[in-house]
């Protein structure tokens, strides 16, 4: 795989290297440089992030996965895989209603230290988390009074008083879990309903929370596989 740059700043000798028939980009990242880009090959930006594609952050996945299907020709192929990802989803919501759970009211979060704090991310129902675990038939119980174009509110564990008698699942990375490490012996932690009644499901630290259709179906299984784990404790 050829090198190049970052997301942040690509390397442009080196894509016109590869003599690309089409560069993909993202507006907020690239836009700056897009007639250079358009120099090198036909360019598409996408804007994940708008206001507009943050309403629904599955919804843009969606438009913007066809929308590449009828640039390359592959519509039929994009329309097949979208329909097969709707099925990855229910064959999923059948793994929990057979293994008996259902009706689930949850808080999900990616969580980690940020300046020496324990910083937690509440993943808002726009967000691409929401509407796989909605698939599901699973119903957030974190919403926000704003638009989170990322699709998550950043807060601190104080917060997550407010939901009690949630199931509460988290993403975390081994050397960074701040719930095994800066929460633990925390009252503030340990005296929540959901963690004295066993309601937590960690997540495996790999777990991607934006993406296509693959991370979606991914997603999917993971939260399936760690909510009927939990439950059989």
């Amino acid at each position: 795989m050829e090198d190049v740059g970052t997301r942040q700043e690509p390397n442009l000798e080196a894509i016109s290297r590869l003599d690309p028939d089409l560069i993909v980009g993202v507006q907020f990242r690239h836009e700056g440089i897009q007639d250079q880009l358009e120099e090198i090959a036909p360019t598409v930006m996408f804007s994940p992030y708008s206001e507009e594609s943050a309403e629904n952050q599955m919804a843009s996945m969606k438009s913007e996965f066809e929308t590449m299907g009828e640039i390359l020709g592959k519509e039929d192929m994009a329309s097949e895989r979208l329909d097969e990802m709707e099925n990855h989803f229910s064959e999923e919501k059948a793994r929990l209603a057979d293994a008996g759970v259902e009706d689930i009211n949850y808080v999900m979060t990616q969580a980690f230290t940020s300046q020496n704090t324990p910083t937690l991310r509440l993943f808002t129902d726009n967000s691409m988390v929401a509407k796989v675990m909605g698939e599901l038939g699973l119903e957030n119980a974190h919403s926000s009074d704003k638009l989170e174009v990322y699709g998550y509110t950043q807060t601190t564990v104080e917060t997550l008083q407010n939901y009690q008698d949630a199931h509460f699942y988290y993403i975390v990375q081994e050397d960074d879990n701040i719930f095994s490490s800066q929460l633990d012996g925390n009252p503030v932690w340990e005296e929540l309903n959901f963690v004295q009644e066993g309601r937590t499901y960690q997540m495996p630290g790999n777990t991607w929370t934006f993406g296509g259709p693959i991370s979606a179906e991914k997603l999917a299984t993971q939260v399936t596989d760690a909510t009927i784990e939990g439950n059989q404790e």
